[in-house]
């Protein structure tokens, strides 16, 4: 049977034996395995990667903005140019009235003329 000093130094030898082949096991694993570091830099990588190809939400809300902005100075635009049509419109219908009370007005002066050149026997041609 083992005494006790020499189960002592057993166990000492195979726990210096265990934390070896641990510390050979972590190397190997660490050469095949991505490391919490290795991880964290690939997260990084990637999304630095990513935010040069595809549209950030930064960016999205810029480009809306943008749209946005655009978008208000057309409807000032679009605006004003309603205003003029509406104005070029009701200065149409008053010239087309005034237009209409000169052609009635000249029908008159017309009839008027016919009557006196008939009244005083002249022939009135176009």
């Amino acid at each position: 049977m083992l005494a006790e000093k020499d189960i002592e130094k057993l166990s000492t030898i195979l726990d210096t034996k265990v934390t070896l082949i641990e510390d050979r096991l972590v190397d190997r694993f660490s050469e095949v395995f991505a490391t919490k570091s290795d991880v964290d830099g690939m997260e990084n990588r990637l999304i630095d990667r990513m935010s040069q190809v595809f549209a950030t939400k930064a960016d999205m809300d810029a480009k809306f903005q943008a749209i946005h902005d655009r978008l208000d100075g057309l409807e000032y635009s679009v605006n004003g140019l309603m205003n003029a049509v509406d104005k070029l419109v009701a200065r149409v219908e008053m010239l087309n009235q005034e237009y209409l009370v000169l052609k009635e007005r000249d029908t008159r002066y017309e009839r008027w003329f016919h009557e006196i050149a008939t009244k005083v026997g002249v022939t009135l041609t176009p």
